[in-house]
Order: C-alpha cells, then structure tokens, then sequence
C-alpha cells in the first residue's frame, strides 16, 4: 500500500513538532519517527534538539538496533538502561550513549508497519505511565494520517466521478481514531451505504480498514437474493 515515502513529506512538520513537545515532557535526548524499508531504518521524523545525534534522513541497517525489537513484536518495548542487559551490548546507540529506549511500531491502514515512533536517552529513564501514554497519542496521530493519506490516494478515479463517494471517504477520514463508525456495510456482499442510501462496492483495502468498525446490515439486492421471502410478504 506504501507507494512511496515522499507522499507523507507534507506530516513531516507535525510529526517532528509533536516529538519535540514529547522529548521536552520526557526530559530525554531524542524522538524519532522512523521508517522500515526493507531490512534498513531511515529517520523520517527528528526531535530538532541539538544533543540528537540522529538527523532526518539519516539511513542504516536496521539490524542491531532498538527499533528492530519494536518492529519485530510488533509491541511496545520499553529499555530504561541497556547497560544492565547483555541482550543489547552490540546494540549500535549504545556507541552514541544512548542507553535508554521507549518505541512503538507504527501500522498503515492495511496493518503493515510503517515504522517506528520513539524516545531516546543518554540517562537511565524509566518513562512514567503519562510519558507512555504521550507516545501513544502520537502514534495514534501518526496512524490517522498514514490512513487519511492512503484513503485520498485510494481510488482517485471513483472520487471524481462519483461525489457520494468522495462524501463516504470523507467520513472514513474524519472518523478514522474511533472504534466505530456510523456507515452501513451489507453484511453479505460488503458493499457500504452512502449518504444518500444508496450502495456502493469500494475497495477491499478499504473494507479491510473500516468494514469491522462499521454497523451491519443488508442491501436490497442481497434482501431479495438471501430473503426473498421478506421482499414479497
């Protein structure tokens, strides 16, 4: 689904300011926002502070590295100091100090992950429950983004053909941190619902995205197919 990493060029300035106000909260040394490419990690997103020692766009091998644990469990990892375990003494930020790691992977729509959000730091720092929660609520934005990006570039020819469908993604997009949102999906052929009532067939990318988090019911056309009785009682 990622076509290229230039097409989230223009989140680059949020994401790198929302870093900035989290390392200042942590007190830590660096945040990045990074980018899985294959078996290499590129810093898409830097904390602007001068102690970090990881520019944007910066690119190394991943292997070695704290982000390759997140990317691997899929899970937050959290390492308040290296030091103590012999599982990270050839880990390659130990060279630059940094002895303390906090990160998340970061999932595309379609749950591929993107890459990595996280903080760094030259002391021991266990990162209090307000600070996780913080890396979490920018990931959470991080995520929203990837998925309105994704779903602008998502069947562009239907957009401008069709403005119910433009209506539906916009919905989609504004709706896209909830648990559910309220677009009527036939529960027979997937089709979704639109402002208007009628029924469409999108993508099953997109259905993958927002088909579970959406309410259930049938189209006209599977009413009649599955419950003809129904249609004619």
């Amino acid at each position: 689904m990622l076509t290229s990493i230039k097409n989230y060029h223009r989140f680059r300035e949020i994401w790198r300011e929302s870093i900035n106000f989290l390392v200042d909260v942590a007190d830590c040394t660096s945040g990045l926002v990074t980018y899985i490419d294959g078996t290499d990690l590129e810093v898409f997103a830097a904390s602007d502070r001068k102690m970090n020692p990881f520019p944007e766009g910066v690119k190394v091998a991943m292997q070695g590295h704290y982000c390759e644990e997140t990317y691997k469990t899929r899970k937050l990892l959290h390492v308040p100091n290296a030091l103590m375990s012999d599982r990270w003494e050839d880990c390659p930020e130990i060279k630059c100090g940094l002895i303390s790691y906090i990160g998340l992977p970061v999932r595309m729509p379609d749950g591929a992950i993107f890459g990595t959000i996280c903080l760094l730091d030259k002391k021991e720092n266990f990162h209090q429950s307000t600070q996780q929660n913080g890396l979490k609520q920018i990931r959470s934005l991080i995520e929203a983004h990837l998925q309105v990006e994704t779903l602008t570039r998502m069947d562009s020819a239907q957009h401008q053909e069709n403005p119910e469908l433009l209506q539906l993604y916009r919905t989609i997009a504004r709706n896209s941190d909830k648990d559910m949102i309220n677009i009527p999906v036939c529960s027979h052929c997937k089709k979704f619902r639109t402002e208007s009532g009628n029924w469409v067939q999108l993508s099953p990318s997109i259905y993958q995205m927002v088909g579970p988090r959406s309410s259930h019911g049938i189209c006209p056309d599977c009413l009649e197919t599955f419950y003809p009785d129904l249609v004619r009682s």
